[in-house]
């Protein structure tokens, strides 16, 4: 019909930057610096790799803090010091690593 256009769309989904290192430790003291453990350039979402959650385990792999947002921030609770793991899930990619939660005392 004369009215009618044929529109072809090719849609290409941009590669996501290379992250270069995650926070690897924090200190919930109270004083406003590293008080969290959050990740505030996360990667970004894509057309078919989005955030989906953090979990963060103890050593023996019981999970101590879940969050769906990807702006989480964990203030170690009533933890005690020492190592912990995260584990950062998207669609289709993933990140891990490990946390230090440092108890200071004076």
């Amino acid at each position: 019909a004369a009215d009618t256009i044929e529109l072809k769309i090719n849609l290409v989904d941009t590669k996501r930057e290379a992250i270069e290192q995650f926070p690897n430790a924090f200190s919930p003291d109270g004083n406003g610096v590293n008080d969290f453990f959050e990740v505030l350039l996360l990667p970004a979402d894509l057309c078919t790799d989005s955030f989906e959650f953090i979990e963060v385990t103890n050593r023996w792999g019981d999970v101590v803090f879940f969050d769906e947002k990807r702006d989480f921030r964990w203030a170690g609770d009533n933890h005690p010091e020492g190592t912990y793991y995260y584990f950062i899930k998207y669609t289709n990619t993933s990140y891990k690593g490990l946390i230090n939660l440092l108890r200071v005392t004076e």
